[in-house]
């Protein structure tokens, strides 16, 4: 055995003592029986009793993504999940909501949490990104293809196939993910017409603005009048906010506060 890898992931490279064919599409892997009971509860009950798959020693997977199967049975082996389907942004999100539908099908629920904790950080991270962008000060680079149907794209896919998989706990990170934004993404057009075309969210979205729950989830909406001097930055030429404290939701004036305290986003004059 290689001094480099762990029993079971030497299993899997070597293809040593295997008992199970698991074929999916044009892909076949030898695998072992006892590591993916382990973890599967979904493979003790297919290999065990009378199930033609307990008798035959072959299991055909219809209707996944292999590439999705070869990931899972990746962290079934090794514990983790190559970063390499994470580095294209266009195809990661919907690359997650995959993921997430095969671990949970196949009642992995520790992938489902990992798959599950990495689409969430990344979203609030595309989040903070475009908020930014959009309460930028005037001074500040205007990235112009962030809010496109272009440098969407991969958001886009992620939303439909959410839908159209009915995966719950991810539809439930995409509305917060339109919350973190603090809704700034409605105001292009290209976001508009892009989630029009998945109804239901739509109707998520409308129904949670119109309730008022967006607002007091995260707290993430701009102050209207400065915490510090009670006045409205955007009366002011040119004014901004210079600091908004997004727990709190309290905002500074540029005049109230260092540039070397900002913590959050500065806002320009509507």
């Amino acid at each position: 055995m290689s001094p480099d890898l762990e029993p079971a992931a030497w299993l899997l490279e070597s293809e040593s003592f295997t008992d199970l064919v698991v074929k999916c599409g044009p892909r076949t892997w030898n695998l072992h029986k006892a590591v993916l009971c382990c973890k599967s509860k979904w493979f003790i009950a297919a290999l065990n009793g009378n199930f033609h798959e307990a008798q035959s020693g072959c299991i055909t997977i219809n209707d996944e993504n292999p590439e999705m199967i070869d990931h899972m049975i990746e962290w079934i082996y090794n514990g983790y999940i190559d970063a390499k389907i994470f580095e294209d942004d266009d195809k990661m999100y919907s690359a997650c909501v995959e993921l997430y539908k095969v671990s949970d099908y196949f009642l992995l629920p520790e992938l489902a949490g990992t798959v599950f904790g990495y689409l969430k950080v990344h979203l609030q991270r595309k989040a903070t990104k475009l908020r930014r962008q959009y309460y930028r000060k005037p001074s500040e680079p205007d990235d112009k293809t962030l809010f496109t149907r272009g440098g969407l794209h991969g958001i886009h896919e992620g939303i439909n196939m959410a839908w159209k998989l009915n995966l719950e706990p991810l539809k439930e990170l995409w509305i917060d993910f339109f919350d973190a934004t603090v809704l700034a993404m409605l105001y292009s057009d290209a976001i508009l017409e892009m989630i029009s075309e998945v109804p239901a969210l739509c109707a998520r979205l409308l129904a949670t603005a119109s309730t008022g729950t967006l607002k007091p989830r995260h707290n993430t909406w701009c102050p209207s009048k400065c915490n510090r001097c009670g006045i409205d930055p955007h009366t002011r030429k040119d004014g901004y906010f210079d600091r908004v404290q997004e727990e709190d939701c309290v905002g500074y004036c540029e005049q109230c506060t260092s540039t070397n305290h900002r913590l959050f986003i500065n806002a320009p004059t509507p």
